[in-house]
C-alpha cells in the first residue's frame, strides 16, 4: 500500500511499535499501525525517495519554527522527497498524542508525523549516535544512506535544499 503519496495520512498520527536497526549508517526502520490496523514497515513503503528525518518536539520553540520550512520542502520536492516528522514528545503516549494532534490541527502541515513511545526512546536514538539537540534533521538518499545530518533549526533550508539539488541533479 502506498498510502504516503495520498492526502489522508497528514493528521494522523502514526505511533511507532518497534525501531529496526541494521547499521549506524543507514535509516533504522519503523514499524507502526497504520490506517488499517495492520503492521507497517517504513522501509517498505517510502518507494525509492530521499527521506528527511525531522526529530522535533511541540515544546521545541526552533523546532515548532522549522514547521514552515518543512512545508516548504516537502511541496518543492513532492516527486523526490518524503519528510516524516518524529516527535519527541514528553509525558505519558496518551497525552503526547493529544499534545501533537492539537498542534498538527492548527497548522498546515504536508507530511507524515509519528510519535514514540518512552520505552522506544533509547533504542532510537542509539540508531542515530544518540539525540542530543532538537530538532535534529536527517536526510537519506533513496539507497537509505544518510547524507546530511544536523542538530539545531538554523539556516538548514539552504543547506537541504543544496544537498538535494546536488544529489537529484547527479541522479539524472
Amino acid at each position: 500500500m502506498n498510502y504516503f503519496n495520498s492526502k489522508y495520512f497528514i493528521n494522523n498520527i502514526y505511533v511507532i511499535q518497534k525501531v529496526i536497526q541494521d547499521s549506524k549508517d543507514k535509516m533504522a526502520d519503523f514499524e507502526f499501525i497504520n490506517d488499517l490496523n495492520e503492521t507497517e514497515s517504513l522501509l517498505n513503503i517510502i518507494n525509492n525517495k530521499y527521506v528527511l528525518l525531522d526529530f522535533w518536539a511541540t515544546w521545541c520553540l526552533p523546532c515548532r519554527n522549522a514547521v514552515k520550512d518543512l512545508v516548504f520542502l516537502q511541496e518543492f520536492y513532492k516527486s523526490n522527497l518524503l519528510i516524516l516528522g518524529v516527535a519527541l514528545e514528553r509525558g505519558q503516549l496518551s497525552q503526547k498524542i493529544q499534545r501533537l494532534q492539537r498542534f498538527l490541527f492548527n497548522k498546515s502541515i504536508n507530511y507524515v508525523n509519528f510519535i514514540i513511545s518512552d520505552e522506544l526512546k533509547p533504542k532510537l536514538k542509539s540508531c542515530y549516535y544518540g539525540i542530543e539537540y532538537l530538532p535534529l534533521t536527517i536526510l537519506v538518499n533513496p539507497e537509505k544512506e544518510i547524507i546530511y545530518k544536523k542538530e539545531g533549526g538554523d539556516n538548514f533550508l539552504f543547506e537541504i535544499k543544496n544537498t538535494l539539488d546536488k544529489h537529484i541533479n547527479n541522479k539524472k
